[in-house]
């Protein structure tokens, strides 16, 4: 029996090629705006100043211990030995503590919560949900907008609890796994595979020469929202001026944000409807960052790994395959048209020209048709 295993941050595919089925195990997070009373709001804010100082109590204790070099395990042991007698649910309290030993391990300085965040999240057990409200600690019932129903038959395994836009929304989001009806395997034409190339200006080439043409919608809004803090740092924190303009700014960075992920999740959609299988290179992006500062707010605004999740998705739901090519693949250093291996080529050099069959062609649309011609190879020895 062959089985073919897709790996996608939200969905984990099993093909079957006896029976031609595919039983598809899911992963997804379902946000909802909470309705809290006054009192509600009140005491959820407290909940979350009592997480504040609990952290910033273990920060401080650790950091100290960091400084009179105690081995991060000893650090870890006592920690985890540590009895707390804050009002918070052990779901959270060991969000906290692991925070904290993450840091530990990697020798890093633990900074202290702020007061006023911006953004401020908790997580708790598996609530009971009765219709349109829900149970939470310490609050009671509390009214959920539902504007999608959760889907029947899930698994939660994970409820937080956030307060966003300093202390004005709140939201619940559940995690949850689910099955969903089996499909057909799909039958991938190698003329209908795509391949795609990391691109800085436009998101992505396709093997096909289109670009993908983001906008940048990070970088369109940056500017205001930068602005906008900068006349808050001038007030003092927590004041209403304060909280205004660093509220205006937090929607304005919001607003770009699910621009960002609507344009996403339709050019995700049209690409796994108008193709069988897509092909990207795996990237390390986070070391393209550090070897070049200058694409660090590019790169953040791009979200490639976002992008590749999402299309991930899209194509996961019509049985059909994200091939990932290995990001050793010297897809940049091949000509796409004869094989023949030009070599490493700087940045600027925007153009492949071949020695061996004198073709002329854009790297990146070069390195796209070589992305596409190993995931057809790598599907074909599959």
């Amino acid at each position: 029996m062959f089985c073919l295993t897709i790996l996608s941050k939200c969905c984990i595919i099993l093909a079957e090629q006896q029976k031609g089925r595919v039983r598809m195990i899911r992963h997804r997070t379902y946000k909802y705006r909470l309705c809290l009373e006054e009192e509600q709001k009140a005491a959820l804010t407290e909940l979350f100043n009592e997480q504040d100082r609990l952290s910033n109590f273990l920060a401080l204790w650790v950091n100290q211990l960091m400084q009179n070099n105690i081995a991060p395990d000893e650090i870890m042991r006592q920690i985890l030995g540590l009895r707390v007698k804050a009002g918070l649910e052990p779901g959270t309290v060991k969000q906290i503590q692991d925070e904290i030993i993450d840091k530990v391990y990697r020798h890093e300085y633990i900074k202290l919560r702020k007061p006023y965040a911006g953004r401020r999240q908790m997580s708790l057990p598996p609530l009971p949900i009765w219709g349109d409200k829900v149970r939470l600690p310490g609050l009671g019932w509390v009214k959920v907008k539902f504007h999608r129903p959760l889907p029947a038959g899930i698994s939660i395994y994970s409820v937080t609890v956030s307060e966003e836009n300093y202390r004005r929304e709140h939201f619940v989001s559940f995690g949850f796994y689910y099955e969903e009806a089996e499909t057909g395997l799909y039958q991938v034409r190698p003329e209908r595979v795509l391949g795609l190339d990391y691109k800085q200006d436009g998101l992505y080439m396709d093997s096909r020469g289109c670009s993908g043409n983001y906008p940048g919608f990070i970088a369109q809004g940056a500017e205001r929202a930068r602005a906008l803090r900068e006349i808050a740092a001038r007030h003092r924190r927590g004041s209403c001026r304060w909280l205004k303009l660093s509220r205006r700014a937090d929607r304005l960075e919001r607003k770009m944000l699910n621009r960002r992920k609507d344009w996403q999740y339709k050019q995700a959609a049209a690409l796994a409807r108008e193709n069988d299988a897509v092909c990207v290179e795996s990237l390390d992006l986070r070391a393209m960052e550090e070897g070049n500062r200058a694409l660090g707010f590019k790169l953040r605004d791009n979200n490639w790994y976002g992008f590749k999740n999402k299309l991930g998705r899209k194509l996961a739901q019509q049985g059909k395959p994200l091939i990932e090519v290995s990001r050793y693949f010297p897809s940049s250093q091949l000509c796409s048209v004869c094989g023949y291996r030009v070599g490493k080529q700087p940045l600027y050099q925007r153009i492949v020209n071949c020695p061996a069959c004198g073709s002329l062609m854009d790297r990146d649309y070069n390195a796209a048709r070589n992305i596409r011609n190993e995931g057809i190879r790598l599907l074909e020895a599959a």
